[in-house]
């Protein structure tokens, strides 16, 4: 029976709730993604997100938020929420808006790990 009622759930999320989701959102990367911070900086394209709205609603003061981490989970950067003056407004339906990397990430809002900062800096690379 618990195998039932865990099946059961599963099918509900998986089937249904994408039927009442009011934001879709995709983020496209390039693969391999450069590891120098001049090439993020001269190619916006590199990172795209695909937002659609499925809704009436309008979702004013939108920003999006990074944290690049390394194989052992040390965090290299991040984006400051606080600090980010990159925003944008979601609008209602029907509605698909593709914004690039420029348009969601504004270099000043970006900390880098105090160990590393001078290190990634020097190198002008994340890697």
């Amino acid at each position: 029976m618990k195998k039932i009622s865990i099946l059961l759930l599963f099918v509900w999320y998986a089937f249904v709730t994408p039927i009442y989701s009011q934001v879709d959102l995709n983020l496209i990367m390039r693969n391999p993604i450069p590891s120098e911070i001049y090439e993020w900086q001269k190619d916006p394209t590199i990172i795209q997100l695909v937002v659609t709205n499925r809704s009436s609603n309008e979702y004013p003061n939108a920003s999006f938020g990074f944290r690049i981490t390394n194989e052992n989970g040390t965090v290299i950067a991040e984006s400051n929420y606080r600090r980010t003056s990159k925003r944008f407004t979601i609008s209602p339906m029907p509605q698909v808006t593709v914004l690039n990397g420029s348009q969601l990430i504004d270099e000043n809002s970006i900390s880098y790990n105090d160990e590393l900062k001078s290190l990634l800096l020097s190198a002008n690379s994340i890697l």
